[in-house]
């Protein structure tokens, strides 16, 4: 039987809690790392994508394009006098660098006025060749017929002789001869130019020779002179272009039938040199009193004013061509 001093167990003390010693190869486990951030998370998974492309790339890495080559294979086999060119479709598009541009005339269409006539009188007609009938009367009629005059020149004329009547008159002499040079007006102005630009870059020649172009631009060959054949390779078109053009206007003639004849006189002398004036009056087809009626006369003169003018016809055509040819062949 227990003796009085001694105590029960306490019912809460647990004989088997007490810690045994931890065994010597036993090694605690690592702390646990901080949890990244978002943001860090999102440059860390970046940089590993690019770490792995590095690894899975080819070995050989992509090498710059080639650099322009003058000559080649391409070039030394162009017969001679044939130049690679790039050509643009579009005529206004700008020439890669280092090109020199160069516009050329495809085609070239004549509009209105384009072509004219001209012309310059080089003989002036005259006016006092013909024959004049006179009209006579002793009032202011003039229903008798006169003398009918004879005129060559503005020279003292023999006639008649006649007796002054009171009053007479006649029609002025048309003109007469005269002749005129009819010139051809151009104006190359008016036309309507289709262009082709040529790029050439002679450093790039053997480039555009193996069609290394730019997109748009089409790879040809160009010669001066109008070339009937393209060089092998270079067959798909062949134009035929100019450094000028000409108009081909067509021909123009010209007369002087407008020329007219004014201020037209007679005067009618006594004497062989016509110093003893009669009369005179003007000739304008009117009934004009005469000055000494009664007195006789047998020599006259006759003169008038020419106005001379040359009018130009023609079909006033043109026919452009181009001049100055160069043949351009494109692949």
């Amino acid at each position: 039987m227990p003796g009085d001093d001694a105590s029960p167990p306490d019912a809460s003390t647990d004989t088997t809690s007490q810690d045994a010693p931890l065994p010597t190869d036993v090694t605690p486990p690592p702390l646990d790392a901080p949890a990244d951030s978002p943001d860090e998370a999102a440059v860390d998974a970046a940089v590993d994508a690019q770490i792995d492309a590095a690894v899975d790339a080819p070995v050989d890495a992509p090498v710059d394009a080639p650099s322009c080559a003058s000559t080649g294979p391409c070039t030394q086999a162009l017969p001679a006098g044939w130049s690679p060119m790039a050509v643009p479709a579009n005529p206004s598009t700008a020439c890669p660098g280092g090109f020199n541009a160069a516009d050329l005339l495809a085609q070239v269409t004549a509009n209105a006025g384009a072509c004219d006539c001209g012309c310059s009188v080089t003989k002036n007609p005259v006016c006092n060749v013909g024959s004049m009938q006179r009209y006579i009367s002793n009032d202011a009629s003039c229903g008798s017929l006169g003398v009918l005059l004879s005129i060559n020149g503005a020279g003292c004329t023999p006639f008649g002789p006649i007796t002054v009547s009171s009053h007479g008159k006649g029609t002025a002499l048309s003109p007469s001869g005269g002749t005129c040079g009819p010139t051809v007006v151009e104006d190359k102005t008016k036309v309507t130019k289709t262009m082709l630009r040529t790029c050439n870059g002679v450093s790039c020649a053997e480039n555009v020779c193996n069609a290394d172009v730019p997109l748009g631009f089409s790879a040809c060959v160009v010669k001066t002179g109008n070339e009937p054949t393209c060089p092998a390779g270079f067959t798909a078109q062949r134009t035929v272009v100019g450094g000028d053009f000409t108009l081909g206007c067509s021909a123009c003639s010209c007369d002087v039938n407008a020329s007219t004849c004014t201020a037209a006189t007679l005067a009618y002398y006594s004497d062989g040199q016509c110093n003893n004036l009669v009369t005179s009056g003007p000739v304008d087809g009117v009934c004009n009193a005469n000055q000494n009626v009664g007195n006789n006369a047998n020599h006259f003169k006759y003169a008038a004013t020419v106005n001379a003018v040359c009018t130009a016809a023609g079909s006033k055509t043109a026919a452009p061509a181009l001049a100055q040819p160069t043949t351009v062949c494109c692949k």
